[in-house]
């Protein structure tokens, strides 16, 4: 589902045609409209009130308008895509549109029609949706991939369970981070992070395959940050100081 705010796009386009000559299909009604087609000597420009310049015309632009891709007498009815064997229908735009080119539509607040893997999908937002591959009935999610009890119950295949705030288990392609009764307690084992903290009391954690680390006492007070060979280290709010054994430390 694409949320798409036409409503507002007539008002962008009218300062662009304002400003300069524009290709925007929305100002083919208008003289602001630029292509490649020689002028017409039976022009007819009364715009905004009346215009013409076939096959293009338009009654109090932007009320009625009739290309050769869209018609449209707003915001009671329109189609586009005219010149597609397939056309898009609206009626009381945003409310009710019937995409047959895309296979998308809506009577708000219920949606329908076919995703672009070519599965279909049925929606009544925000409380419920159906589709091959992914299923939600408020607070309920599924899919194959995993299960949601929002908020308090979490599972995705092979990579995450969390019963909220109690206790989480994240899996990584070569290590695993714990939680438990978030954020309190943590473990994280292998790669890129290893280590633990025991929050506010203390907490440290390395990084694989790099010099950088952080280690916090007290959290927020004592911090210690190191990155490339250089240390940030905090004591809030009476010392802050960073640099390396090369260069010296620089107190603030």
């Amino acid at each position: 589902m694409v949320w798409r705010p036409r409503l507002i796009k007539p008002l962008v386009v009218i300062a662009a045609g304002i400003l300069g000559a524009c290709a925007e299909p929305q100002l083919r009604g208008t003289p602001f409209y630029a292509d490649d087609r020689p002028a017409r000597a039976d022009r007819i420009n009364l715009w905004p009130l009346a215009y013409h310049d076939s096959p293009d015309w338009s009654v109090l632009w932007p009320l009625v308008e009739r290309t050769d891709d869209h018609f449209a007498v707003r915001p009671f009815y329109s189609v586009y895509k005219r010149d597609k064997p397939s056309q898009q229908h609206n009626v009381l735009w945003p409310l009710a549109q019937f995409d047959r080119d895309a296979g998308r539509n809506r009577v708000f607040p219920f949606f329908w029609g076919r995703k672009s893997d070519g599965t279909s999908y049925r929606a009544l937002f925000p409380e419920f949706y159906w589709s091959a591959d992914r299923k939600v009935l408020f607070p309920l999610f599924w899919s194959r991939e995993g299960f949601v009890l929002f908020p308090v119950y979490w599972r995705k295949k092979n990579e995450l369970t969390a019963v909220v705030p109690v206790w989480s288990e994240r899996r990584f392609p070569r290590g695993k981070s714990v939680h438990v009764l978030w954020p309190v307690f943590n473990l994280r084992a292998g790669e890129p992070v290893a280590g633990w903290r025991l929050w506010p009391l203390y907490g440290r954690y390395d990084w694989a395959g790099s010099p950088r680390s952080y280690r916090f006492a007290l959290w927020p007070l004592v911090n210690r940050w190191e990155r490339d060979g250089r240390v940030l280290r905090s004591v809030l709010p009476f010392y802050l100081a960073d640099g390396t054994s090369a260069e010296g430390w620089r107190v603030w």
